[in-house]
This record gives structure tokens, sequence and C-alpha cells, in this order.
């Protein structure tokens, strides 16, 4: 059995943080079994002040098919992190962003400099170099990109790309980079039973949307703000999600004040994962104008729903119109979204009830298969059995 230790800032029970803790949790789930999974990460969601209930803290616990260590603050210190990677036997290194300080760059510098043994890497930047995501900041990262190379991190690390899309932004960024595409794992289940538990809307009503991610500029809620700034018809846009940018909610909320009074917004704030899907059924559309997403597990949680989707096409879904299951348009036009909720706002319960079931059955369909599964066992097979050649 393959030991991959692995690296991520948080983890379950946590779920602020989105997508990076449902893609290792989904991972795991799925190879849990052949390959054995050690993550290291903090001992607490996004924005808590206590360790999470219920774990112990600084040491391994066992959650699901992973055995996790929850870290204090004490023991994410360079040489305690150190100490932890040499009393930890294992076969590979799994980092799960390319700009973590703490859990990438500390990790790659103990790598660089001997003090922990020189194993095989593999290093996933979760969408981190899609162009939406690298211009926010861009100088800061790109004197950091220097600071790494001049260091030598990456010489002999593979890539972790879950589309060729990420591919094409990590080749863009560090042209020489050896890249392997795996694309993200859905979740075990999928959750038939909110075909008959729909919500209807009440005929004339407002067209309900919601957004539901972190509120950040990368998933962009003030693009959202200003579209429906522009919509003629009657709306109720629900807000969920942890605020991880301050300043940037500050700015939100001036749109939001300043909206039409057919628009009508409520923050609902934090979801927990288990009620995601019962959440989603109470709405018509699920908007999400990201600047750039590697996989967007919220977004196959709304096509789970039976929820059409109107997202950027920043992001590996495509073909939505197609499908009849929603859109992902460019995010230069604007006025193509516009058009959209102008549109849905005058559909029939029929169209609603069939785009209903045109994302069940397209996130079935499109739920993990077994070339999907290979390519992830690959993966580590690549990185554990070229490392001769990674560590030259």
């Amino acid at each position: 059995m393959i030991r991959v230790l692995t690296f991520n800032k948080y983890y379950l029970p946590g779920f602020r943080a989105g997508g990076p803790i449902r893609t290792l949790a989904n991972m795991a789930d799925h190879l849990g079994r052949e390959i054995s999974f050690e993550i290291i990460t903090t001992d607490r969601d996004v924005g808590d002040d206590a360790s999470f209930a219920g774990v112990e803290v600084d040491t391994w616990n066992r959650c699901g098919l992973a055995n996790v260590y929850y870290s204090s603050k004490d023991a994410r210190t360079f040489t305690s992190l150190v100490r932890l990677v040499h009393s930890t036997p294992c076969d590979l290194i799994y980092l799960n962003s390319f700009l973590d300080p703490i859990f990438s760059f500390k990790i790659l510098l103990a790598r660089t400099l001997g003090l922990i043994p020189r194993l095989p890497v593999v290093l996933a930047p979760r969408g981190e170099f899609s162009p939406g995501a690298w211009a926010l900041n861009r100088l800061k990262k790109v004197a950091y990109l220097k600071v790494c190379k001049s260091l030598g991190f990456y010489r002999g690390i593979t890539w972790q790309a879950s589309s060729d899309r990420e591919e094409a932004d990590i080749l863009r960024i560090i042209p020489d980079a050896k890249v392997v595409i795996a694309r993200d794992l859905s979740p075990i289940i999928i959750d038939d039973s909110c075909e008959i538990s729909r919500v209807l809307r009440v005929s004339g009503g407002p067209v309900r949307i919601c957004f539901l991610s972190r509120i950040s500029p990368k998933k962009n809620l003030d693009y959202a703000i200003r579209v429906l700034s522009h919509v003629e018809y009657p709306v109720e846009f629900s807000i969920y999600g942890p605020v991880s940018d301050q300043d940037y909610w500050e700015k939100c909320q001036d749109l939001i004040s300043s909206l039409p009074d057919n628009i009508r917004v409520t923050y609902q704030g934090s979801i927990l994962p288990e009620l995601v899907s019962s959440v989603l059924r109470q709405y018509d559309l699920f908007f999400l104008p990201t600047r750039g997403e590697n996989y967007g597990h919220v977004i196959h949680e709304a096509l789970s729903a039976g929820l059409p989707v109107l997202i950027s096409d920043q992001t590996p879904w495509t073909g939505l119109e197609a499908q009849g299951v929603g859109w992902a348009l460019p995010l230069q036009q604007k006025d193509a979204f516009i058009a959209v909720i102008n549109e849905v706002s005058n559909w029939t319960e029929f169209q609603f009830e069939k785009a209903h079931v045109n994302a069940i059955k397209y996130a079935s369909d499109n739920s993990t298969d077994d070339a999907i599964l290979r390519a992830n066992r690959d993966l580590f097979e690549v990185a554990r059995l070229g490392k001769e050649v990674l560590i030259q």
C-alpha cells in the first residue's frame, strides 16, 4: 500500500474552505483502502477560535478511511513540521496548494535543505493558476514564484491538474512543469431523493437564485450583484458562505444597498455540508460567476439537487446549455448573464421541472467513473515509480 503524506490547511469536519476539503475527502473515500492517506492539517475550521470538538490535537485521529493529524499553532512551526515528517513513514508527499506559506512553502523548503527525506512530491495548485485567480494580487504571486524557483523548490516534482484547462494554466506559469491530469473525484453517493422533494416556485413569484461559496474576490460575488442590478424581473437572491475577505464583503454590501427594489437580497451565512442539498432544492437557479475553479464541487452539488446553474466559463463544467442544465458564459459578456436571468424569470413550471430532471441526470452521468479513479490512482504511481528520475 502506498503511503501518501498529505498536507492541506483545512480538512473534515471543517467545511468553510470549500472545494479542497471535499476533493481530499472524496479521494480518501474512493482510494483509502488501497492508498494510505496521512493528512496533516489545522485543528479548526476557517474563522474558528477553538479546535474542533471531538478530535485529539497534535496526534493522529482516524477520519473515515484516512489518518488525520490536527495540528495546533505550536505544531506548525518549521521545526515541528520537520519532526512530524520524520516521524511519519511515507512514500511520497502530497501538497494541496501552491501558495500556502505553511503546508507547502515550509515543506518544500525543508525538502530542498535536506532536512526531510527527498521524497517524490505531488503538488495540486487547486485552481490557483487560473487566469482569474492569478490576476488577484498578481505582483505578490509573481514575486513568490521567483523566490520559490530560485530556491529550486519545483525541480523534479509532479504537478496535478484536474482538467486540460488547468494543465494549460500550470504550464503557462511554469513551462517546464511535469503535469499529470487527474480529475477531481465526486462523492460516492449521489442523493437521488431531491427529485421528489423540490420546493416549487410560487406561480408568478420572484425567481429564487442562490450563491453558495466563500465570499472572496475569486468567487466574484460583486459581479453577480452587478448583473442582478440590471435584471428587470423580481428576484430573491440568497447568499450562502463564509466571509473570507471582510473588505471585499463590505464592498459587496455597498453594491447590495444600491440595488433596485425588484431585487431582494439576504445573507444566510455558512451552511453545514449535510444541509446543502436540502437548501439548494429551495431555489430555481444557482449563480456562481467564479473567476476560476479547477473543479467546482458546489456546481456538482447544485446539479445533483436538480438546480440549473449559471456560471462563468472558467470551470471544467462546459456544454451545459446543450444538455439543458444551465449556462457557462464568458465574464466579458455581462449582458448574456442578465439575459439568462430575465429568461429564467419567465419560465413555466414545466420548464423548471425539465431543467430539474436534466440536472439530476447530468450530475449522475458525470459522477466518478473507472477512468477517473484510475487517473487518480496513477497520479501517485507515476510520482512514486519515477522517484529516481524526479530527485535528480
